[in-house]
Parts: structure tokens; sequence; C-alpha cells
């Protein structure tokens, strides 16, 4: 329990210090070397420094805080901001710069769903209107079973609904990657949408092709982290549902491309799409 507490100090903390950042104009995430994505679980040293790691070296998933110094007290009074994405690694490239000023990013590398439950404070939740929760890979690639995904799904989200009534949430499907078939656990996060009246994100859709491969040029070397292009793909799924980022990139987006094909598989993948 006190590990439990300490993870939503941290977060808390690391929170209220990432909206002091500035934003800039977006279009797609570039190959910049420096993320300002916020991390759960990572420490914070005296001098407040920023944490930069190069975005395209996907052997490095550890816990990074990209933050600025913030000398404000925290008010007692709740500040009601618009959006916050919380997740696994999978969100790490996603440049804050380039979302809106109200919107955040709290990633929470290696971690599982219930993991990433016990990151969402009260204080935390009820700071927003919407909450993004791109979760469930690492669970399905430790073999976690359908029924044991679904309960931590639903368990998830009834947390966040105990917490913030006010509170609308969305759930991403999971990105295709080399190491599990994600295609039971997106049906499972899509049984929600039924169940427990929660909006869904198909970010799936952006990185297959009509007829089921992956499209690996989104993907870092390892099969299950995304590039540059990749995350910029990801975003755009995401911003179709739900708009957070500062720019329009114009008609044309990156991850248009056809209808998924129920057959994909992790075969699939090992044939790719060049």
């Amino acid at each position: 329990m006190s590990n439990i507490l300490t993870q939503q100090k941290e977060a808390e903390i690391s929170l209220n210090k990432i909206r002091q950042t500035p934003t800039s104009s977006y279009a797609e995430i570039s190959n910049s070397s420096s993320s300002n994505v916020l991390d759960a679980h990572s420490t914070q040293n005296k001098d407040q420094r920023f944490n930069t790691e190069n975005s395209n070296d996907s052997s490095s998933v550890g816990s990074e805080i990209h933050n600025t110094p913030n000398k404000v007290q925290r008010s007692n009074q709740t500040v009601i901001r618009q959006t916050l994405i919380i997740g696994d690694s999978i969100l790490r490239g996603i440049n804050k710069s380039g979302l809106k000023t109200d919107a955040d990013v709290l990633t929470c590398p290696g971690k599982k769903l219930l993991e990433i439950k016990s990151n969402l404070s009260g204080e935390i939740t009820s700071q927003y209107k919407n909450l993004i929760v791109y979760a469930g890979g690492n669970d399905a690639a430790s073999g976690s079973a359908r029924s044991t995904l679904y309960n931590d799904i639903k368990s998830l989200i009834l947390d966040i609904r105990t917490k913030s009534e006010s509170c609308a949430v969305y759930l991403c499907t999971v990105c295709p990657r080399i190491d599990t078939d994600v295609l039971p656990l997106n049906e499972l996060l899509k049984r929600t949408r039924e169940d427990l009246e929660v909006r869904i994100i198909d970010c799936h859709q952006a990185f297959v092709i009509g007829n089921g491969n992956t499209v690996r040029h989104n993907y870092h070397r390892d099969g299950i982290h995304r590039n540059a292009k990749g995350t910029s793909a990801l975003v755009t799924a995401i911003n179709r549902q739900l708009p957070l980022t500062r720019h329009e990139s114009g008609n044309r987006s990156v991850n248009e491309h056809p209808q998924i094909s129920s057959s994909t598989n992790r075969s699939r993948w090992q044939q790719g799409y060049q």
C-alpha cells in the first residue's frame, strides 16, 4: 500500500510540473531526441533538470520525467484540464509540445492494467474532463487469460468512474506487436463500449493495411514500440476521435489505411509490409 501511495504522490507532483512546459506547433512527431512525456515512475532531483532520450532507441524503455521547474505551490482548488493520456511505454514518443496546452501525457513503461490503475489517484483523475487509456499490451504479452484481461480492464474503468463520475473514459485498441496477438485483447476492449459505456479509439487500424499485414516501417526494430512516423500515426488516430493537437496536419493523415482484416495475426507481422 505504501508503494502505491508513493507512486500516486510522485505522479501528482510530476503532473503539476509538466503543465509549465511551453507548447508549440504540431504537424507530425519529429525525430527529435527530446520527448516531453511525463513518466509516473521517474525520480526528481533538486535541480529539476530535464531527462532526455533518443526517441529512436527502442532498447531504452526506462522511466523518465520531462518537465520544467515549478516554483508555484499547488492550489487547494482543483484545476480542471481537458485531457490526460495515460498508458504504457507505447506513448513515450508523444511530444507534449505538440499537444494543446490543457492536455498531458502520463507514461508507465512496462506496466500492466492494474499497475496503471494504481498510478491514478482521485486527485489526478478529478482534474480532467477526458481520460484516454492505452494499456493491456503488456498483459497480453505476459499470457494473461481472457477472463483476467477483461476483469482488469473493467476494474480500471470502474476505478476511474469512482474517482471522477464526470470524466469521459476513452480506451485505445492496442496496435499490432510482434510478441503477441492483440486481436483477442482488442475484442475485450471493444466489449466495454456496450458493457460499461466506454468510448473506443481504434488505434490498431492505423497500423495495418487491407490485407491484414502490419505496417512495419512505423515500428522500431523490436517490433513493439513506435518510431517517429508510427507515433505520429498513433496521435493522428487519437486526434480523430478526440482533438488534442495544436494544429491539424492537413487533409492527408499518416494513418489512412483500408479497414483492418479480421484475420490479422502474428504471422501477418512476420510477412510485414515494405
